[in-house]
């Protein structure tokens, strides 16, 4: 099982950490941690005394900074006043309300409210509900758990200095090393503010949640706190040594903090994209996104089928919503897949019916698609470019030699649900008359449609469907001839022309062959080719024809270059002898 429910590390620990534990003196174990003699808790508030330049006493060290964060809430609830007021964010980590009902305490919400793609804090409803409420605990999370969000340390100051000095600030900064190399202000705030608490830990950035390790610092002020807290010891003499060497190992955890930067971006770029779903901005080690609810079911067994965790979140407001620890890169991309293929509802729709005549005597006694390449044939391919892209309905109009494409189909893929439409006129018809038989099963529907004789770079469907705009095809760059099918746009990307007809000098490229259409566009396809086929007899041309006769009636296409991928369309034993030379490795 591969759990990213739980904000966990799925990486290694540093080599320092490693040669730490193997080379531990087991003869520290016969001494207490504390250094008695010099008023001092540990070696390790030593080290992180000096490393960010704050009083010893000041340091704080727990069982993890769940720990820290448990004996301040408990603390501070706890006093003769009897104040038991902490607020605490809206969308936050249950934790939080659960320590403070440990000794009765009163927890309130403060806002946070959404801007675009993010969460933020409300400062002015905060700064109202202290005003009103006289908390005694001001809870803050920095990067906040579950949406991600934080307070710049400039925030953070302009704040503290609204707030009155008898609310306790307390400032969870358990993701806060994801954000920033930049400590400085911790002892800039602690020493100006007499009410205030930051707690971090080694088990998000480090990874280490097995060693619960926290540490923390604090006010002056709070001295008798500092006393509270360090009342028992709640580290031990391996786990400073392992703190310090993780702490010292800073380059290994900031790479892996590189990686996962890098996957958040894939999470933008390619879940983001999709209809109904947001990538909220994090700077933690996890992403939230919000899905359609339509899709809950779907998404929960795709990820049980996948042997994967991720947290489906059931607060009121968030109920709508991922977490997902970001993993290593290749966990997170069997996530977006995973995702990707939940949400595809749109059929595939491949044409196989052609005699493929130029490409005898290869195509004899084989139907064109089922040609091999490398060391798959041209439908297989295309099946398994759909199928890594989230198609899971496929309509296939097949003609010449059809039993064989129908028994390939069964035979490899014998899961999947196709729709088998035999052309009877393959003989005397083109792609126009193919196209229009699959009404029955795609008309008012998003499709992707795709002749069976290209050979192509799944990335390409993949960047269509990540595409914004509805209505697209892919387009090739190179040297036109009179063979294309050509492509003609406006400034805005918009095909105003296509045919193998169009002016070389003003189309732009060629239309490969793999075209995505919305719903409303295919109602007015069928429309169309109900005219062309059944009025005008026009069943024996390409299917462009259609496309061109769409454009004055508002319906259109926008090009999307995809040169970077490879693809070639085989129409003859030419054209098959140079795929046989060009297809790139990584397709063979």
């Amino acid at each position: 099982m591969n759990y990213l429910d739980r904000n966990e590390f799925n990486y290694a620990p540093s080599q320092e950490v490693v040669e730490a534990l193997k080379n531990f003196d087991i003869n520290k174990l016969c001494f207490y941690t504390r250094i008695y003699d010099e008023g001092k808790k540990s070696i390790l508030s030593v080290y992180l005394s000096e490393s960010y330049g704050i009083d010893e006493p000041q340091v704080l060290l727990g069982y993890g900074g769940e720990d820290i964060l448990k004996q301040a809430v408990h603390y501070f609830l706890t006093q003769e006043d009897g104040n038991k007021t902490m607020l605490i964010p809206k969308f936050s980590w249950w934790y939080y309300k659960s320590i403070a009902d440990e000794v009765n305490g009163r927890t309130l919400q403060y806002p946070l409210y959404e801007d675009g793609n993010t969460f933020k804090y409300d400062f002015a409803a905060m700064k109202e509900m202290v005003q009103r409420e006289n908390p005694k605990v001001l809870l803050i999370a920095s990067p906040n758990n579950p949406t991600g969000n934080g307070l710049t340390p400039a925030e953070l100051d302009a704040l503290l200095a609204e707030l009155p000095v008898t609310t306790i600030v307390l400032v969870d900064e358990a993701y806060a090393s994801f954000v920033s190399t930049d400590t400085d202000y911790i002892k800039m705030l602690v020493d100006k503010y007499p009410n205030l608490i930051i707690s971090r830990t080694l088990s998000k950035f480090y990874g280490l949640p097995g060693l619960r390790m926290g540490f923390g610092f604090m006010s002056k002020e709070l001295a008798s706190f500092g006393k509270y807290s360090n009342k028992y010891l709640g580290y031990n003499r391996i786990s400073e040594d392992i703190a310090i060497a993780a702490l010292k190992s800073d380059a290994h955890y900031r790479n892996i903090a590189r990686l996962m930067n890098e996957s958040r971006t894939c999470f933008e770029a390619e879940i983001g994209t999709l209809p109904g779903f947001k990538v909220y901005e994090s700077v933690a080690n996890f992403v939230l996104i919000k899905y359609p609810i339509v899709l809950k079911e779907r998404l929960q067994k795709a990820f049980v089928d996948e042997d994967y965790k991720v947290k489906f979140m059931n607060e009121p407001d968030i109920n709508t919503h991922l977490r997902i620890t970001l993993g290593r890169p290749e966990q997170n991309r069997i996530v977006i897949d995973t995702i990707k293929k939940s949400c595809i509802t749109m059929k595939a729709v491949i044409l196989a019916a052609g005699i493929a005549s130029r490409l005898r005597p290869l195509t004899d006694t084989t139907p064109k698609c089922l040609l091999k390449v490398g060391e798959r044939c041209l439908l297989q391919r295309a099946f398994d470019a759909l199928l890594q892209n989230g198609f899971r309905e496929f309509v296939i109009v097949t003609g010449y030699r059809q039993q064989q494409i129908v028994d390939f189909l069964e035979a490899h893929y014998p899961a999947l649900e196709v729709t088998f439409i035999y052309n009877e006129k393959y003989a005397s018809t083109n792609n126009i008359y193919s196209l229009w038989l699959t009404r029955p099963y795609v008309d008012k529907e998003d499709i992707l449609l795709l002749d069976s004789d290209i050979l192509f770079d799944p990335q390409i469907v993949a960047k269509l469907l990540r595409y914004g705009q509805a209505d697209a095809l892919a387009l090739n760059h190179h040297t036109l001839g009179e063979e294309e099918i050509k492509v003609i746009v406006d400034n805005d990307g918009k095909v105003l022309e296509i045919s193998k007809t169009c002016s070389i000098s003003r189309a732009i490229g060629e239309s490969i062959g793999i075209e995505k259409m919305s719903a409303a566009y295919t109602e007015a396809l069928f429309r169309e080719l109900e005219v062309m086929i059944t009025k005008e007899g026009l069943d024996n041309i390409f299917y462009e024809r259609a496309f061109e006769r769409l454009i004055p009636q508002g319906h259109s296409f926008y090009a999307l270059d995809t040169t970077e991928y490879f693809s070639v369309e085989l129409d003859t034993v030419n054209d098959f002898e140079q795929a046989q030379r060009l297809i790139p490795s990584q397709l063979y």
